[in-house]
């Protein structure tokens, strides 16, 4: 392929490998243990957890439902794969997540309640000799690769970056709550609806809903979630619900000019940087007060010289043509999160340029035959003035998708040959 289509470049991106079977992909190697000791502390582990949980179980007066298993974590010892297939049977255990931990593996495992004994079992037929296979105590690859086991919790469930857990145990936050559909007789939300009263949490008013899971926001803090046992019973997933900028949105406009100028003052652009992110859509308007720090006229361009760089906003006119999609473009490739930036208190370095392209006109549409000449030339006005930056182009644009219908067309292959710099060996992003 790299010989007929020369502009298709896969040097650096490719890896060769020899074939694995699925079946010994793994192949993990499992340190022998001390069997009587090694197997008797898993055993005495084991049991505690249990009944750790069937105490937690016995606290709930009135449990909301009926609790149809258990959820146990096992580490691996140091530099050891667990052997993740006899953690994931058809019957007796279910693997729903591994993660590694510094030289560890850490599996979350479900232990249906009718299958609890089952692990136990597996531990009694290790310890004794008289169950050995070729020498070997019998399920030794699955015991002697074991470590630590203990009764999930919370944090067993954390799927975003452990460092965003919350610290403070006692501090109320909005929590995503991955809840397991259960049979046709339980709601999943009427569970969350309950056990947000029981704990004296906050049940949010939206909810999603997928083919086995059902997603619930509950503002609660850790402790309140640690003392619901039955949550624990429900849970496939426990994320921090992501913060959303209506308190800024819905500010008035005195309010939002002080968050604005609050952030001014906290921001500092590097004024030597070279790179540009350039945004090719309606233009920027580079007079408002966050943008104006890294972008200007003279980092502005048009396809037409008589078009503005940007649509002004005309209130006594509402209904005029305005488009600000373009600085919207530019306030997410200079802050990301405006939110965060927003309502942090701590210094925001900006370390690269907004460039404007405008490739939109004010009124009207363009010629579609004339999509590709517009956005490479545009571009191109931009390169002239500062041919030494580094770039990386943002084109938020798209063309009619039933006229188009995906197919290859005159814009795209111009946009392709001006990427891939095959006219001037120039390679763009």
């Amino acid at each position: 392929m790299p010989e007929r289509k020369r502009h298709i470049l896969v040097d650096g991106f490719v890896t060769n490998e020899d074939f694995r079977s699925r079946r010994t992909g793994r192949n993990p190697v499992i340190p022998p243990q001390d069997r009587l000791a090694h197997g008797q502390y898993l055993s005495s582990r084991y049991s505690d957890l249990v009944g750790q949980f069937e105490a937690q179980r016995a606290q709930i007066e009135n449990p909301i439902t009926e609790d149809v298993g258990i959820y146990v974590e096992i580490a691996s010892a140091p530099g050891c794969e667990l052997p993740l297939d006899s953690l994931d049977t058809s019957r007796d255990f279910k693997l729903r997540s591994c993660r590694k931990e510094d030289d560890h593996e850490i599996a979350l495992i479900f232990i249906p309640e009718s299958r609890r004994d089952v692990f136990q079992r597996k531990l009694e037929q290790y310890l004794d000799p008289e169950k050995d296979r070729k020498g070997k105590p019998r399920n030794h690859n699955l015991v002697d690769s074991i470590a630590e086991i203990k009764l999930a919790d919370l944090r067993s469930f954390w799927t975003d970056d452990p460092g965003h857990f919350p610290g403070d145990l006692d501090q109320a936050v909005w929590w995503e709550l991955w809840l397991k559909k259960r049979g046709s007789d339980e709601n999943s939300l009427d569970i969350a609806q309950q056990l947000a009263e029981r704990i004296g949490g906050r049940l949010g008013n939206t909810s999603l809903s997928f083919f086995d899971s059902v997603v619930a926001l509950v503002r609660a803090t850790a402790r309140q979630l640690e003392r619901a046992p039955e949550l624990i019973a429900s849970l496939e997933e426990l994320r921090r619900a992501k913060e959303t900028p209506n308190v800024l949105i819905e500010s008035s406009p005195k309010e939002q000019q002080q968050w604005v100028e609050d952030l001014r003052h906290r921001m500092r652009v590097d004024n030597t940087a070279s790179t540009a992110v350039t945004i090719l859509d309606t233009g920027v308007n580079y007079r408002h007060l966050l943008l104006a720090s890294v972008c200007n006229a003279g980092l502005a361009e048009c396809w037409s010289p008589g078009w503005p760089h940007f649509d002004n906003f005309n209130p006594t006119n509402p209904g005029s043509p305005y488009s600000d999609h373009g600085s919207r473009q530019a306030g997410l490739a200079a802050f990301g999160d405006l939110h965060a930036a927003l309502v942090s208190d701590e210094p925001i370095v900006l370390k690269h340029r907004i460039e404007s392209g405008r490739i939109l006109p004010p009124t009207g549409s363009n010629d579609p035959e004339l999509y590709g000449a517009i956005t490479v030339g545009t571009a191109a006005k931009l390169e002239v003035e500062r041919p030494e930056w580094n770039r990386v182009y943002s084109l938020a644009v798209t063309a009619d998708p039933e006229r188009m219908g995906g197919q290859p067309s005159s814009w795209s292959a111009e946009i392709d040959q001006f990427a891939s710099g095959m006219e001037d060996r120039k390679q763009r992003l």
